[in-house]
């Protein structure tokens, strides 16, 4: 339990970056509209102010506008993990890793959440992409011995969890 308690703490922190990388990148070379625009300062407060469900608002709001925006797709769904609204978080990433295989954010956390839903095999599947993504980063490797533990397979979940310190 101490092990999850300190990964989950790593994840906020670790959401916090990826959603500001994702405000800080416009969907196309074309300008961000002024509506867009309101709605991605309002979910940054949101998000400053840890109303996850706000900024979640924001962001549907944006995909109303924009839905083949990969990075607010993956900044909802986090946004929705954070609010522990799980199976709705894996409904989002599932859409930004389907508009781009590449966001190893997005990976990172729809293999959180399938762990949080006992989903250990697809929770697996996502950490091990997000970690062929982005192999330097150590909540990857942390979730990945947790997921490993939990269907028993106690080597690989060592060697994750030894790598994760």
């Amino acid at each position: 339990m101490r092990i999850e308690l300190r990964a989950e703490i790593c994840a906020v922190a670790g959401a916090l970056s990826i959603l500001g990388a994702a405000l800080a990148q416009p969907a196309s070379p074309e300008s961000i509209d002024a509506e867009v625009q309101a709605h991605l300062e309002a979910a940054k407060l949101a998000e400053s102010e840890q109303d996850y469900l706000a900024a979640a608002e924001q962001y549907e709001a944006i995909l109303a506008l924009r839905p083949d925006w990969a990075l607010i797709h993956q900044s909802l769904g986090v946004t929705l993990h954070l609010a522990k609204r799980f199976p709705q978080s894996i409904e989002r990433l599932l859409e930004a890793v389907r508009l781009d295989r590449q966001l190893w954010g997005a990976f990172l956390f729809l293999g959180m959440d399938y762990y949080q839903i006992g989903k250990f095999g697809e929770a697996i599947g996502a950490l091990n992409k997000s970690w062929e993504l982005n192999p330097d980063l150590a909540e990857t490797r942390r979730w990945l011995g947790l997921s490993h533990s939990a269907v028993h397979r106690y080597e690989e979940a060592i060697q994750h969890l030894l790598q994760a310190t």
